[in-house]
């Protein structure tokens, strides 16, 4: 598929999606005869990850290391799963500031 379609597929634009082409978050796509990145199907997975991640609080950067731990061999969903409850540990505890920020 087309960048524009997976863009509309994702809810996120094709400079998002050229943008973590850049940050090797996606792998280059194929090119059509006529220039045309060509994503696979998976590519939607992938794309709704990062932002799912993103709206939980993983940056970028900690996104890129969840798909690099993916890719270890010998890694388990464990370690993916102990960093996603860091993180959530992280929130919680802004929140908690947040809050105490808005009693004083």
């Amino acid at each position: 598929m087309r960048i524009g379609r997976l863009a509309d597929r994702c809810g996120v634009t094709a400079d998002t999606i050229r943008y973590y082409e850049a940050r090797g978050l996606l792998p280059k796509p194929n090119r059509t005869e006529a220039g045309y990145r060509d994503y696979g199907g998976g590519t939607v997975q992938k794309v709704r990850f990062i932002k799912n991640a993103q709206q939980i609080g993983f940056g970028l950067a900690e996104v890129g290391d969840l798909f690099a731990l993916k890719l270890t061999p010998g890694s388990t969903c464990g370690e993916i799963h102990e960093r996603a409850v860091g993180k959530l540990r992280d929130v919680d505890e802004r929140i908690r500031k947040l809050k105490a920020m808005r009693s004083r």
